[in-house]
């Protein structure tokens, strides 16, 4: 019974270590990226993407956007989270935001939208950076970079072609 009980407390203290080990083997940075062409001018496409206070219609993961002082904004999401987001370059084609959570990780969302005719296309690189161990570990259990970007270029895509084909066309 003895040799039985160190035995079982040897094995959980090898599986805590082995745990304690992945947890710390795990790159504190994370990043997705996707590419989407969408059915809509380059210019609609960049407007859809300024609406932030629109975001909630076509996004079934935030509830609702507070906006703050110049260029910042916090995403109520569905989920309980809230992100702040800062807008630190806006041009014709590009747009860089930064983002922070309470939930512990932060990052940079870095787009850009190149013309393609009456379509154009959409880059998007989101970086997430997570300092703590339970964070990361979270992260690596239920959130993956790239399908939340390809998820969140989807339903941009379909959000700008709505716009593009309700708005009517200057003569």
């Amino acid at each position: 019974m003895k040799t039985t009980l160190l035995i079982l407390v040897g094995m959980v203290g090898v599986l805590l270590l082995g745990f304690l080990l992945w947890t710390m083997s795990l790159p504190k940075e994370r990043q997705g990226q996707a590419t989407q062409l969408v059915n809509a001018p380059a210019a609609v496409v960049m407007a859809t993407l300024l609406d932030v206070q629109g975001q909630p219609r076509w996004r079934p993961d935030v509830q609702r956007i507070e906006i703050l002082a110049g260029d910042q904004w916090i995403e109520h999401k569905a989920d309980g989270d809230t992100i702040q987001f800062t807008r630190t370059l806006q041009t014709e084609r590009e747009l860089h935001l930064k983002f922070s959570s309470p939930r512990g990780y932060s990052g940079q969302w870095l787009g850009n939208v190149e013309s393609q005719g009456n379509a154009s296309r959409i880059a998007v690189t989101e970086s997430i950076s997570t300092s703590a161990w339970l964070p990361r570990v979270l992260g690596v259990i239920f959130f993956d970079p790239e399908k939340f970007a390809r998820q969140y270029l989807e339903r941009l895509a379909q959000e700008a072609q709505r716009r593009a084909t309700s708005t009517p066309t200057p003569s």
